[in-house]
């Protein structure tokens, strides 16, 4: 055995190209299996290589953080769903509801219903604020269903069926009894 500073032929390392593409980005909004519930943002994201003799593949495993409370969570990119990419994603944030006012003059009607279930603190808003919050659905809503008439993009088509669920859980709230008459 000789030394490599000794060695006169040429030194052949081997070399790999890997191409990946993400499917998300930084700043993200997304949904995760298991958490339908729940709302996260892409903080960060990894790939990680694995190589043995007779097989080859990456993963990509994206860091997350829930709107509501910040809690971190690590998922593959086939557990994820896209709400709104990250030009998107702060106004849909704002305008579905998902984040707690940041001030206390601020009108509460961007507080999101929690799952006290989970450890979490249950938020309650007053009817107007439920009303208030409607208005802003609805203007979010109609928007979306311009825009996917428009684009024909079923993103715009996801974000209307979530305004329209968010509409219908705040007006059962507000009506719980008009939901009774109707199935009588």
């Amino acid at each position: 055995m000789q030394s490599i500073n000794e060695y006169e032929g040429e030194i052949l390392y081997p070399k790999e190209q890997i191409d990946i593409e993400y499917k998300y980005l930084l700043g993200d909004l997304v949904q995760v299996d298991g958490y339908e519930q729940d709302y996260f943002k892409i903080i960060g994201y990894r790939t990680e290589i694995w190589r043995y003799k007779e097989n080859a593949w990456e993963d990509v495993i994206y860091e997350l953080s829930r709107i509501s409370d910040g809690e971190w969570l690590e998922a593959h990119e086939e557990e994820l769903t896209l709400i709104a990419d990250a030009k998107r994603a702060d106004g849909i944030i704002k305008k579905l509801g998902l984040l707690l006012p940041q001030k206390k003059n601020e009108l509460a009607i961007i507080a999101k219903q929690n799952n006290p279930g989970k450890g979490e603190r249950e938020m309650t808003m007053t009817k107007d604020e439920k009303k208030e919050m409607i208005d802003g659905l609805l203007d979010l809503y109609n928007d979306y269903c311009k825009l996917y008439e428009h684009f024909g993009d079923d993103e715009y088509r996801h974000i209307m069926k979530i305004a329209l669920a968010k509409i219908e859980k705040a007006a059962e709230e507000i009506y719980p009894d008009h939901k009774k008459k109707q199935t009588k």
